[in-house]
């Protein structure tokens, strides 16, 4: 079977979560903040569900693959937001209710190379990737709740150094 380029790109969906919420004065359980991200991929993942990177992406699902930023706080997020609106990047802003709270961004899926250079830039402006899961709970429960989501293998297969607390 003869394969285009577009079968060879790796697709990737990335989401960026307020840092700050998991702090006071805020304090959400980690639970919390990974049904935020869930919720926002679903999502992304509902509103963009015709694009060919979307119905490439979830014909594979063993091989999605997920990159998980953080944002220092709201206004970050939503200058973020803002940013790849004016970039045309596909993206869905979650807004927590009934508080009408920014949460997370989820992009539809892209190809690595299209979007890796934006958030390249955006680290500039306190965007940092989420390298430790501060969690109450015992490992394999967060285990099983991060395999849910689609976020574990992109975490774990990363050259980033994750660590579990527990």
């Amino acid at each position: 079977m003869a394969g285009s380029g577009a079968e060879l790109q790796i697709l990737v969906q990335y989401l960026v979560l307020r840092k700050d919420l998991s702090q006071a004065p805020f304090s959400w359980p980690t639970g919390a903040l990974v049904a935020q991200a869930c919720h926002t991929a679903t999502a992304a993942l509902h509103l963009h569900q015709d694009h060919p990177h979307m119905v490439a992406y979830l014909r594979e699902l063993g091989r999605m693959h997920k990159v998980v930023l953080e944002a220092a706080d709201e206004a970050t997020l939503k200058e973020l937001a803002e940013t790849l609106k004016q970039k045309d990047i596909d993206n869905m802003l979650w807004l927590d209710q009934p508080d009408n709270i920014a949460t997370c961004i989820a992009l539809r899926p892209y190809p690595k190379e299209e979007v890796k250079p934006v958030f390249e830039e955006v680290l500039i402006v306190q965007v940092t990737v989420l390298a430790e899961l501060d969690v109450s709970w015992d490992q394999e429960h967060m285990v099983s709740i991060l395999k849910h989501c689609g976020l574990l293998s992109v975490l774990m297969g990363s050259s980033l150094p994750v660590r579990i607390i527990s």
